[in-house]
């Protein structure tokens, strides 16, 4: 959302363009230290002895060019959490950014332990701004059964696991701009109508409804039980899987965003897909967009979910396929790298047959009444880890997000055929 040009025309005459650069929002907190405005020298908390966590609104971060000179929103509202598993955070306490950009929450205690906190940023809607919520990566701390030498200068807080890890990284560039936007299988095909549409070109939140569509009631629900984080960034929906974007310890445990409230047991899923990688030194996390069932119920252990692409940072492969209870249907494909391209991922599920698109064009068709479950399915995006393995800092990036229905548009049954094969294996 960089080098935005607008003008205005009447006839002939034109005025000079004005260019935009969008700014994107963004906190990092910290156990407070004797400075509690020094984010550097952080303190180290000792068992039930009350303690300071300090947040920054207006950081600049590394790589993150769009945090550089963010206004400060005094008075806003910030909610300090405490993880309980990957979806459910317990409230501890209410604060407000100051005329300085940060904000307070003294008096924090906690048992001997590791503990993770997240500090959540209210939404604006006053006069002409419309900002919605963010949440700061979840922090972890490790509150120390009595005092150390260095109890004042010393945190375990850090976006790292709490054991040490010193691998030695090379930094890949990873970072240029992807190619430019790639055909559609909905503008290819005449998908209509549009239920939803998320493009997350204005200042939304995961619990914002759809841009555009007749059926806007959805929202994302996030899910870390790791260092990661789900969020609007630049423009899109954005899975990371530590703060930091210059790679280095800390990225670990499985981060997702799924769609709510906006499931359909048939029709027709796209959604653009783009990654990001720091570094290369260790195992990449498995990046999963999957249609899986809605309710809770119909899941079976991920016997029914149908996989759109599942990708690896560094890998130049794709797999795609689809469970139905006791057998599987999958293929692999060559693709170019998707740190340096953005490609149209889609679906489309009839009850005679499952078709999978990539860049618009169909790649696989399984033509079985067997292999459809007629459960209601919702879109979700994974990057996959567990809490031991340290892995390649990854940004799973998706511009926009769309479900049509079946009603108008071609249907295509024509992609080349998947392999077939007894499905023995159960997700957890």
């Amino acid at each position: 959302m960089f080098g935005i040009r607008y003008r205005v025309v009447s006839g002939k005459v034109a005025t000079s363009p004005v260019t935009f650069n969008a700014k994107g929002q963004d906190l990092t907190m910290w156990v407070a230290g004797e400075d509690p405005s020094q984010e550097s020298d952080p303190g180290q908390p000792v068992a039930d002895v009350p303690f300071t966590i300090a947040v920054d609104t207006t950081p600049s971060l590394v790589r993150r060019p769009e945090t550089i000179g963010l206004p400060v929103f005094a008075g806003r509202g910030l909610t300090l959490q405490r993880r309980l598993d990957g979806v459910s955070w317990e409230t501890l306490g209410r604060s407000s950014v100051g005329p300085d950009g940060l904000g307070y929450f003294p008096g924090v205690t906690a048992p001997a332990g590791t503990v993770v906190y997240r500090v959540i940023q209210d939404e604006i809607s006053s006069g002409a701004n419309r900002i919605g919520w963010m949440q700061t990566f979840p922090t972890y701390v490790t509150v120390l059964a009595q005092p150390s030498k260095r109890s004042s200068a010393t945190t375990s807080l850090a976006d790292t696991t709490a054991t040490t890890r010193t691998a030695a990284r090379s930094l890949v560039s990873g970072r240029q701009a992807a190619a430019g936007a790639s055909a559609t299988a909905s503008s290819r095909y005449g998908w209509y109508p549009t239920l939803w549409d998320y493009s997350w070109e204005a200042g939304q939140s995961l619990t914002s409804p759809a841009d555009l569509g007749t059926s806007r009631n959805g929202r994302w629900q996030e899910y870390a039980d790791g260092a990661g984080r789900v969020s609007r960034q630049n423009g899109g929906l954005y899975l990371d899987s530590q703060r930091s974007n210059a790679g280095g310890p800390g990225d670990f445990g499985t981060t997702r965003a799924t769609l709510m409230d906006s499931a359909l047991a048939h029709g027709r899923w796209e959604a653009r897909l783009r990654l990001k990688s720091a570094e290369s030194s260790d195992a990449d996390f498995k990046v999963l967009v999957e249609l899986v069932p809605d309710r809770p119920e119909d899941y079976a252990c991920g016997r029914r979910n149908i996989t759109l692409a599942e990708v690896y940072a560094h890998s130049d492969t794709m797999t795609f396929g689809v469970k139905a209870d006791a057998r599987q249907w999958s293929a692999t494909r060559s693709i170019a790298s998707l740190i340096h391209s953005s490609p149209a991922v889609a679906v489309e599920v009839a009850k005679g047959h499952i078709t999978w698109f990539w860049d618009g064009k169909p790649i696989g068709t399984v033509r079985s009444r067997a292999a459809v479950s007629d459960v209601p399915m919702t879109l979700r995006f994974s990057m996959v880890g567990d809490q031991t393995t340290e892995r390649n800092q990854t940004g799973v990036h998706s511009d926009w997000q769309r479900g049509f229905a079946l009603g108008k548009g071609k249907q295509v049954l024509n992609g080349p055929s998947l392999t077939s094969s007894a499905l023995t294996t159960c997700e957890g």
